[in-house]
């Protein structure tokens, strides 16, 4: 949709099937699995997980966003825009193990990883100012809430908002310089509940869609033939 000479809001819909998906196992085991383990010469192991093609999966979901350029006069510009989505998967079929068909593939961990590791919905939002040779920019990231169950205990994490800042200049026609802070608020994900840290080693599960690792840093060399 393009209602004026300058502003455009682009839409998208979409539904992906795919079959025999490929997902990463649970971690089997058991008596059974100790079993396997053991005639193929291995005696050291008590679990084994494995990619394997563990469902048929639907993906539903729809974007849209909006552009704003603005010329400013003097040399100077402005772009914007903003970007809402919404996702949904869901598992249509499970598949079964033919040498333990009792044992499920998918866990409560597994599942949860394929289905809700990411977040329903996410916004984004991006300013960019421009001065003859420089320009800075603002962006904006909200993440919307997803649940999983990374050490097997089902969690639910909150949504959070991040904030990246980066500037430019342009040193000549083919060489630009950019820096920047990616998640200059020094966002992290909610702490896993109901283990110790010192238990498991790590505070964060590791599907959160921003990382673990907090504010980062970047300096860019733009070289354009």
């Amino acid at each position: 949709l393009q209602p004026l000479d300058n502003p455009s809001v682009p839409a998208d819909w979409y539904q992906i099937v795919v079959k025999n998906r490929i997902a990463l196992s649970d971690r089997l085991k058991g008596s059974a699995v100790d079993s396997i383990l053991a005639g193929a010469g291995i005696n050291d192991v008590q679990q084994a997980q494995f990619f394997t093609n563990a469902a048929d999966t639907t993906t539903q979901g729809f974007e849209i966003s909006a552009h704003y350029n603005a010329d400013l006069g003097a040399d100077t510009s402005l772009v914007t825009s903003l970007q809402f989505g919404s996702y949904q998967t869901t598992i249509t079929r499970f598949a079964v193990d033919q040498v333990l068909p009792n044992l499920s593939l998918l866990g409560t961990t597994a599942q949860y990883l394929l289905v809700n590791g990411q977040p329903r919905n996410k916004i984004d939002a991006t300013a960019t100012l421009t001065h003859g040779a420089y320009s800075g920019t603002i962006g904006v990231e909200h993440y919307g809430h997803w649940t999983t169950a990374p050490i097997g205990i089902v969690q639910t994490f909150t949504g959070k908002t991040l904030l990246n800042l980066s500037g430019s200049v342009r040193l000549s026609e083919n060489f630009r310089v950019t820096g920047g802070i990616l998640n200059a608020t020094n966002t992290y994900p909610d702490h896993l509940d109901g283990v110790p840290v010192h238990v498991i080693g790590f505070p964060y599960g590791e599907e959160s869609p921003f990382g673990i690792s907090g504010r980062a840093y970047f300096l860019r060399l733009d070289v354009q033939d």
